[in-house]
């Protein structure tokens, strides 16, 4: 089967963007030749749907503008308004602000953004939302006005990228478990084994027999759970209708031949860009970023004790990230949006020291006695849980304290 020419690709492309400012594509186009074309013959801007979640015009434009001072580091554009940023993108040469993985962000409040400013575009100046098959067709519904690029009009064989088949795994293992294979969603696993043993080799990429059977079936013989094994990994394959991990120098390992999105491993990398950035504002970013992936507990409906202790991990690292991001917003004085972080890391951890003291600090210096007696109150109930704590001599202090002041000055 013959692939169509990346000169081909980009002649079509070119005519869809004479007219059309906002296009949407399969999210597995990254594979095919149009995606390397247009990176060489347009200025791009790649941005991860996921960073844009939640957004409102303001948080809209400060993700944006990260992202461009990125791009062009000698400009080092600053995009006050949505008109701001399509002046900048129309005096480019050829552009596309592409935008991946949309179901991550897609919203109403967004949509409307980028509407705004397609409308403010000029030819062969385009956004470019990839997305799952599903989305497409619910966004296309909602905005009559946007256009799908369809690959399949412009290639033989129903997209053929190269001479063998490629699919696409999206994974989310925080708050509510699921998986699409190619945007479709797996429904059923007949079964709770196979779809744990399936997010076990998502989570972990490889693993020996040793390691699967002591997690699985620590009780059967090697010969049962060898049995059991096979049963069970022959159903996860036939529920996601693709072979998605195989047998090398003693392991199984996750194949190479397919694009998988993680949100574990999008979470972890947000964590980390949060680490190594330089500024505050960058940091912010991050630390936003990895807060917005995690949607819940890792894998809530499964017990097993691997299980358990990643979730802990987890917890304590999206704890982390809410303390961090509200340190951040203390040192510049923005008391009210530290104090947001605080709260929402003491609903999860009302035992840790350090939180409370930072909820007692602010609400001190706003004279705050009813809401530092009400969270004071959640702390104390939260340490007499066993195992059972003393209130630290500084936390007691620091509410003994704001209650001794007097709010009429009397």
């Amino acid at each position: 089967m013959k692939t169509m020419s990346r000169e081909y690709l980009i002649q079509k492309f070119n005519e869809a963007t004479i007219n059309k400012r906002l296009l949407l594509i399969e999210q597995d186009y990254a594979r095919h030749e149009l995606y390397l074309a247009i990176q060489e013959q347009y200025n791009f801007v790649y941005i991860q749907g996921h960073s844009l979640l939640g957004k409102d015009l303001d948080t809209f434009l400060k993700t944006i503008n990260l992202e461009f001072q990125h791009q062009y580091p000698e400009q080092s554009p600053e995009f006050k308004s949505l008109t701001d940023l399509a002046n900048f993108i129309n005096q480019q040469s050829n552009f596309v602000l592409h935008i991946s993985q949309y179901d991550l962000a897609t919203s109403p409040k967004l949509n409307a953004i980028l509407h705004d400013l397609s409308q403010q575009l000029t030819k062969h100046h385009s956004i470019l939302i990839a997305s799952s098959p599903i989305a497409l067709h619910l966004y296309k519904n909602i905005n009559p006005l946007v256009t799908v690029f369809d690959l399949t009009t412009h290639t033989s064989s129903n997209l053929e990228p190269t001479s063998h088949e490629f699919q696409t795994l999206q994974v989310y293992a925080l708050g509510s478990p699921r998986a699409y294979v190619n945007g479709h969603p797996i429904v059923q696993w007949d079964g709770n084994l196979p779809r744990a043993l399936f997010f076990y080799f998502i989570h972990h990429g490889m693993a020996n027999r040793t390691n699967i059977f002591q997690t699985f079936w620590p009780g059967l013989s090697t010969a049962d759970a060898t049995n059991v094994f096979h049963v069970t990994k022959s159903k996860m394959h036939e529920k996601l209708d693709m072979r998605f991990i195989a047998f090398s120098g003693g392991f199984y390992r996750l194949i190479t031949d397919m694009s998988l999105y993680y949100d574990v491993s999008q979470f972890k990398e947000a964590m980390q860009n949060a680490d190594i950035a330089e500024t505050d504002e960058e940091r912010i970013k991050y630390y936003e970023d990895a807060i917005k992936i995690y949607r819940g507990p890792f894998l809530a409906s499964l017990d097993y004790d691997w299980v358990k202790v990643q979730r802990d991990h987890l917890e304590g690292s999206y704890i982390d990230a809410l303390v961090r991001i509200g340190m951040i917003y203390l040192t510049q004085t923005d008391y009210e949006k530290a104090l947001k972080y605080f709260l929402r890391a003491f609903a999860l951890t009302p035992r840790r020291e350090d939180i409370i003291a930072l909820i007692l600090s602010i609400y001190a210096d706003w004279n705050e006695q009813t809401a530092a007696t009400r969270i004071f109150d959640r702390y104390k109930k939260a340490i007499i849980q066993p195992p059972a704590i003393e209130i630290p001599s500084h936390i007691q202090d620091a509410y003994n304290q704001i209650m001794k002041h007097n709010p009429d000055g009397d």
